[in-house]
């Protein structure tokens, strides 16, 4: 395990800035951080999450993001059940009755920003988003697209 403890000079509230790690074959770790944080979820991999709650892998966890095409989706390999809502209204877009590949959500638009509520699955190659932007959130308030903010090769 690798701890790391760094402090970022003359930040201010609202500030924004990129913090890299990068691990051989995937990445393979944790952060947590009183500020904001948006993750970059390639859309071409797989990844997996993991509650803080340790073994309770059934604790519901939500990530924030925005569509990029009508459609979009979690697809897990494991049949896994998710919903897909307004990230605003919380309103119920989606939540599958079977799980099977024939099953699909119905379009919502594009940039529009919505949550999935995933239960953890801490294989690294369990699911991928669809139709979303790379970045996701633990919460709504901290989503923001980076490239809104004028940073570069991001995606």
């Amino acid at each position: 395990m690798l701890w790391v403890k760094f402090e970022l000079p003359k930040i201010q509230k609202g500030d924004s800035f990129k913090i890299e790690i990068r691990f051989p074959g995937g990445a393979r770790y944790m952060i947590l951080t009183e500020a904001g944080l948006v993750y970059h979820l390639p859309s071409n991999q797989t990844h997996g999450n993991a509650p803080l709650s340790g073994g309770q892998h059934y604790t519901p966890q939500r990530l924030y993001c925005r569509t990029v095409a009508d459609q979009a989706d979690y697809v897990n390999r494991s049949s896994r059940p998710y919903s897909i809502r307004d990230a605003v209204t919380d309103e119920l877009f989606f939540r599958p009755t079977l799980f099977d590949s024939h099953q699909k959500p119905p379009a919502i638009g594009a940039n529009r920003n919505i949550v999935f509520t995933v239960r953890g699955c801490r294989a690294s190659t369990e699911w991928q988003l669809r139709g979303t932007s790379p970045f996701v959130s633990p919460t709504l308030e901290q989503w923001f697209d980076p490239a809104e903010r004028g940073w570069k090769d991001l995606r």
